[in-house]
């Protein structure tokens, strides 16, 4: 493990990074965002919407393109772990390098729908996704309602759902200062913490 990561710590560096919170946030989220000022979204399928997001990251990303090009990191979409010998979970995208893997889960939303807890950040509470990353991020593509109302409210409901201790620390922190987005911890089934990017995009056919 110690191997791991003084690799891993390398790899930051190259990419001009000094820690895990520093490369997903100025590089993996970045690129997210950025991908979205050329993407055209004319679908309110969440795995369209994530194709979309996935063939800019690889093709036309400054953040990403040349580093995936050349297998610096890699991305998968539908990204397989394995849980136990029995069972087997599929998350919707995931940045990974050695001793780092980000995993993105994304929903469609037209209210604070009490899905994006229960079959998001569930999965992450239960260690379905992330079981050995210290850091994960969730994904809302509005497709209907009124953007601030929904992140609000959905924020709420973050904030009791199996919530570490410094939880409030984080609520009132963005995401790269974007307006629709927060951050989050929690408290996993096994005792460690989770530390969430919460990260909205407003793709509403008709905005209001």
């Amino acid at each position: 493990m110690e191997l791991v990561e003084r690799i891993k710590q390398r790899i930051l560096s190259a990419l001009g990074h000094q820690s895990e919170y520093e490369i997903i946030e100025e590089r993996f989220l970045k690129a997210i965002i950025d991908a979205f000022t050329r993407i055209k979204i004319d679908t309110t399928f969440e795995e369209k919407i994530r194709d979309n997001i996935v063939r800019d990251l690889e093709l036309h990303n400054p953040y990403t393109k040349d580093f995936l090009a050349v297998k610096f990191f890699f991305l998968s979409f539908e990204d397989w772990e394995n849980i136990s010998d029995n069972e087997r979970s599929r998350s919707d995208m995931a940045f990974r390098t050695t001793g780092l893997k980000f995993v993105l889960e994304c929903k469609t939303l037209k209210f604070a729908d009490k899905k994006y807890l229960e079959e998001g950040l569930q999965r992450f509470i239960e260690l379905k996704y992330a079981e050995r990353d210290n850091f994960a991020g969730m994904l809302g593509f509005i497709i209907a309602g009124k953007p601030e109302n929904i992140v609000k409210n959905l924020k709420k409901k973050v904030r009791t759902f199996h919530p570490a201790s410094d939880i409030e620390a984080w609520l009132s922190k963005k995401c790269l200062d974007q307006p629709l987005s927060f951050q989050s911890k929690h408290l996993r089934n096994n005792n460690t913490e989770i530390h969430i990017f919460h990260l909205f995009f407003d793709v509403r056919a008709e905005k209001k």
